[in-house]
C-alpha cells in the first residue's frame, strides 16, 4: 500500500531539498516539470553519489554548486539512464543530471509519496 502525504510549504525549494536530503543515499523517485517544455518527467535517482562505476564526477564542482543555488537546481544521479560507448553498445547505467527544484511535483522517499503544494 502506498502512503501519500501532502507537504504544504511556503518555500517549495527548501521543502524539496529537505525531502531529498532526508533520503540519504537511497534511491528516490522524483516527478518534475521540465523548464524547456513544461513536460512532466519521472526519474529514479540518488542524491549522494560520490564515485559511480561508469560515470565521471561532474566537473567544476564549486561552480556547479553556486550555479545550482542561483538557478534553483539540484544535481542528482539518474540511476536508469543508459550509458553507451562510441560503438553504441551499452556499457553501464547512470549519469549526473540537474533538475529544477521549483518544478518538482512529487517526491517518493522510503515508499512514501510526498505531494508538494505551495500555500
Amino acid at each position: 500500500m502506498v502512503v501519500t502525504e501532502t507537504v504544504r510549504a511556503c518555500n517549495k525549494v527548501r521543502a524539496v531539498k529537505k525531502l531529498i536530503k532526508s533520503a540519504g543515499n537511497q534511491i528516490i523517485g522524483i516527478w518534475f516539470k521540465k523548464r524547456s517544455n513544461n513536460k512532466l518527467k519521472k526519474m529514479a535517482c540518488r542524491a549522494r553519489v560520490f564515485s559511480p562505476t561508469y560515470e565521471n564526477k561532474p566537473k567544476g564542482d564549486s561552480g556547479r554548486k553556486s550555479r545550482d543555488a542561483e538557478k534553483n537546481l539540484i544535481t542528482i544521479f539518474d540511476v536508469n539512464a543508459i550509458r553507451r560507448d562510441k560503438n553504441n553498445l551499452i556499457n553501464g547505467r547512470g549519469c549526473f543530471k540537474s533538475i529544477p527544484l521549483d518544478g518538482v511535483v512529487r517526491v517518493k522517499v522510503g515508499g512514501v509519496i510526498h505531494k508538494i503544494s505551495v500555500v
